[in-house]
């Protein structure tokens, strides 16, 4: 399943914790989710929380 992020505008870490939480929901369910045009908020977040490799972003 694809997430596409492209309408978010602003984003912080409650987002970020968001996408970590459907991320292990959708390990649990065996499901496969990929998060799409994720905004640099997110990504700058992702990286300094050491995220990026487990969001695969």
């Amino acid at each position: 399943m694809e997430l596409d992020l492209s309408g978010v505008r602003r984003a912080d870490s409650a987002g970020l914790a968001l996408l970590v939480e459907w991320l292990a929901q959708a390990n649990r369910l065996n499901r496969q989710l990929d998060f799409r045009h994720v905004p640099d908020q997110i990504l700058r977040m992702a990286k300094v929380g050491g995220l990026e490799d487990i969001l695969s972003l």
